[in-house]
C-alpha cells in the first residue's frame, strides 16, 4: 500500500491523486471501487490532511491542526462516511472573549445579556424582534445599515469588537480588503439560539478521522507514495502531463495549490496559514464552551478542549489545542502549510489564470479547497470530490462511444 518513490512505476496506475485530504482521498476510493489503479501522492508523512489526529499519552484524543466536526445537511455525504465509520453526536458550543467576558457566538440574545446587562439587553431584544422578527437570522452588514439609531450602534459595536480583531488576526487584512462573502459569517440570531452549527447532523467519528481515512483510501487498488512534493514527480509541458520527466497518459487529480505546479508562472497565491499549540493539563477549564475565540489583545484566534469537544472522559484533564494564524510561506518553520485561501480581487486574477490553464490540460482535474482556492467545510470537500469523480467518470465513458 506505502510506496517508495524511487521504486515505482507510475505508469503502472490509471489516475494519479495529489493529496490525501478528503477531497483527493473520496476521490481515490470512487475511482478505486471503478477498478482504476489509483496513487496517492501526499506531501505530508501521514494521510488525513488537516484531519490528522492521535491519541496522547493520557488517552486523549487531540486533533493535530485544530477542532474538526462533521456538519452535514448532505444525506449522500453522511450516508458515504457510515460506509466506513460509526458518527457519534456531538453539540458544538462557541464563546468569544471579549472585554474579560464570554460572549456566545453566534451572536445572539444570550451574547446581548453577557455584553450589556438585563436592562439594556431586553431594549435590543425588542428592538431586534420589532424590525426583523423573533428567530430570524441577520447579516451584521444589514444591522449596520439600519435606520434605527440603538441598531446601528449595537452593529457597530458587535462589528468592531468581534468582526476585526479577529479578521485582522486572522486574515492579515482590514474588513475592507476582504472577499465580501466573509462579513455574512458574523450573522447576529434574533434568539436565544446559541448552536453554533445550523445544519441538520453535528457528528464525529466515534474512532477518529485517522481510522476514517485509513479505512477511506483501504482497496487493493490504491497505493500510498508519502513525504512527496507533487512538484517533484510531476510536470506540465506544452499542455501534456510528464511523470518524473517522461509521459503519462493516465488522469491526474490535483487537490494541491495549482501555482507550485506552474512554477508560479502569473505569481504566488495568498494563503493564510495556522501554527498550532497544544497544552495537556490536570485542572479547571475557565471557557464555558469548548471552542473560544479571542478577537482581541492575543495573538491567538482560538482555542479548543479536546477533552469537551469530543466529549472523551478523562475527569480533570483539560486538553487545549490553540491557533496562531499567519501569512503562508514555504521557507517558514511555522507557516508553511497553506490551510485557508485569501479571497480578494488581486488573487482572484491570478487563480483564474491558473484554473483557464489548468482547464487546457487533458486529463488533468483540480479539486478541493486548496486547487480550487475556495473555502470548503468538510462536508462541502466531499461533495466536491463527488462531482470531481463523476466528471471523470462520465468522461471516459464518452471518450468510449
Amino acid at each position: 500500500m506505502y510506496l517508495d518513490k524511487g521504486k515505482t512505476d507510475f505508469n503502472h496506475y490509471d489516475v494519479i491523486v495529489v493529496g490525501c485530504g478528503f477531497s483527493g482521498a473520496v476521490v481515490a476510493r470512487e475511482l478505486a471501487d471503478k477498478g482504476k489503479k489509483v496513487l496517492i501522492i501526499e506531501a505530508k508523512d501521514e494521510i488525513c490532511g488537516m484531519m490528522a489526529d492521535y491519541s496522547d499519552e493520557n488517552g486523549i484524543c487531540i486533533h493535530k491542526y485544530g477542532p474538526h466536526v462533521f456538519m452535514l445537511n448532505d444525506e449522500q455525504v453522511l450516508d458515504y462516511l457510515k460506509r466506513f465509520c460509526e458518527l457519534v453526536p456531538v453539540t458544538n458550543y462557541v464563546h468569544a472573549y471579549i472585554d474579560g467576558k464570554f460572549v456566545s457566538i453566534p451572536v445572539n440574545f444570550y451574547s446581548l445579556d453577557a455584553l450589556y446587562g438585563e436592562k439594556k439587553s431586553k431594549m435590543l431584544q425588542e428592538k431586534l424582534i420589532s424590525l426583523y422578527g423573533e428567530g430570524s437570522e441577520v447579516h451584521i452588514l444589514t444591522l449596520r445599515n439600519s435606520n434605527d439609531l440603538e441598531i446601528r450602534k449595537l452593529a457597530d459595536e458587535l462589528y468592531n469588537k468581534i468582526f476585526v480583531g479577529y479578521n485582522a488576526k486572522m486574515w492579515g487584512s482590514k474588513p475592507e480588503d476582504l472577499d465580501p462573502s466573509i462579513p455574512g459569517r458574523l450573522p447576529i440570531r434574533v434568539s436565544y439560539n446559541n448552536k453554533n452549527c445550523k445544519k441538520k447532523y453535528e457528528l464525529i467519528p466515534l474512532k477518529g478521522y485517522r481510522d476514517l481515512f485509513m479505512r477511506i483510501v483501504n482497496s487493493p487498488n490504491i497505493d500510498i507514495m508519502l513525504s512527496t512534493k507533487a512538484a517533484s514527480v510531476i510536470s506540465i509541458v506544452d499542455k501534456r502531463i510528464r511523470v518524473e520527466d517522461k509521459p503519462y497518459d493516465g488522469i491526474v487529480v490535483y487537490t494541491a495549490p495549482l501555482d507550485e505546479l506552474f512554477s508560479y508562472e502569473f505569481g504566488e497565491l495568498p494563503y493564510r496559514a495556522l501554527h498550532f499549540e497544544l497544552d495537556v493539563y490536570n485542572g479547571k477549564r475557565e471557557a464555558p464552551s469548548a471552542v473560544t475565540t479571542f478577537p482581541m489583545n492575543f495573538d491567538k484566534v482560538r482555542t479548543t478542549d479536546m477533552v469537551e469537544l469530543l466529549e472523551q472522559k478523562k475527569d480533570g484533564f483539560v486538553a487545549n489545542v490553540s491557533e496562531f494564524p499567519g501569512e503562508y510561506n514555504k521557507n517558514l518553520e511555522h507557516f508553511n502549510v497553506p490551510a485557508y485561501p485569501v479571497l480578494n480581487d488581486a488573487s482572484n486574477s491570478i487563480i483564474t489564470k491558473y484554473k483557464e490553464k489548468s482547464d487546457a490540460i487533458d486529463h488533468f482535474y483540480y479539486v478541493g479547497r486548496l486547487a480550487e482556492f475556495k473555502y470548503f467545510d468538510m462536508e462541502a470537500s466531499i461533495q466536491s470530490a463527488f462531482r470531481c469523480s463523476t466528471e471523470i467518470l462520465e468522461g471516459e465513458i464518452q471518450s468510449d462511444v
